[in-house]
């Protein structure tokens, strides 16, 4: 378990220097998860509703954001967190839903509806949040990816 000790001691920062920023643990546990829902969800989203193009060119930049970034290097240590934590549990069912929300509306767009759109939305937002977990060496290799 990461404690606040081990943090300053690693970081080389007093614990006063910790407190000056975080007023517990949670609070900068809090930090982390916020930050990184922004990075890799907030933001994605943002620049996909942002782009003046097809659903599909929106989709396909999206997908080469999170491979180029490799967003999904840290899903799984999320989750793990997650399963122990129950203000991350609720940060990640929040990102859970505006990543499938902004993905089942590309593919709603896209003219895909019933189970085919629900299978699409689901298998690509598995597949690219989990990428770096389970295709070992695969997000090395975008142009392969995105040939699939």
């Amino acid at each position: 378990m990461l404690t606040i000790e081990v943090l300053c001691e690693r970081l080389r920062i007093s614990r006063g220097s910790f407190y000056w920023h975080f007023k517990d643990r949670q609070d900068f546990v809090l930090a982390i998860v916020e930050y990184w829902e922004q990075i890799s969800t907030t933001a994605l989203r943002d620049e996909m509703l942002s782009l003046k193009a097809s659903p599909e060119e929106r989709l396909l930049k999206l997908l080469e954001s999170i491979l180029t970034y490799r967003y999904s290097k840290f899903e799984l240590p999320m989750r793990q967190w997650a399963m122990k934590d129950s203000e991350t549990r609720r940060i990640l069912q929040r990102i859970d839903r505006t990543r499938y929300e902004g993905v089942r509306s590309l593919f709603e767009e896209m003219g895909f509806a019933g189970d085919e759109l629900e299978m699409r939305t689901q298998t690509c937002v598995i597949y690219y949040n989990f990428l770096d977990g389970f295709s070992i060496d695969m997000s090395k290799n975008k142009d392969a990816i995105m040939r699939q």
